[in-house]
């Protein structure tokens, strides 16, 4: 089972003086579960065709290395054959 949590809070260090109220979402992990959180470097990063790589495409990625047992270094070949050899920071 694969859990998205959204946020309707702005990134950190967008606005200095921001004072979000908290939010706190509970969820039951097991023992085998995994966290990913990701930047929006990753989903907004361009394609050799201008396209952004996107939310989707994580998820589907996700899904793949979960299902096949993968790891999630597999994602910088992934990019990197997606946006044509970029370097990533």
């Amino acid at each position: 089972m694969h859990t998205q949590i959204q946020s309707d809070l702005l990134p950190l260090g967008i606005i200095s003086s921001l004072n979000p109220v908290n939010t706190v979402t509970n969820i039951t992990l097991e023992k085998t579960d995994l966290i990913v959180i990701c930047s929006d470097g990753i989903v907004e990063s361009m394609g050799k065709n201008g396209e952004m790589f996107g939310e989707e495409k994580m998820k589907l990625f996700l899904e793949n290395i979960s299902s096949n047992n993968g790891e999630l270094e597999e994602l910088i070949p992934v990019l990197t054959a997606f946006t044509g050899n970029q370097v990533f920071d």
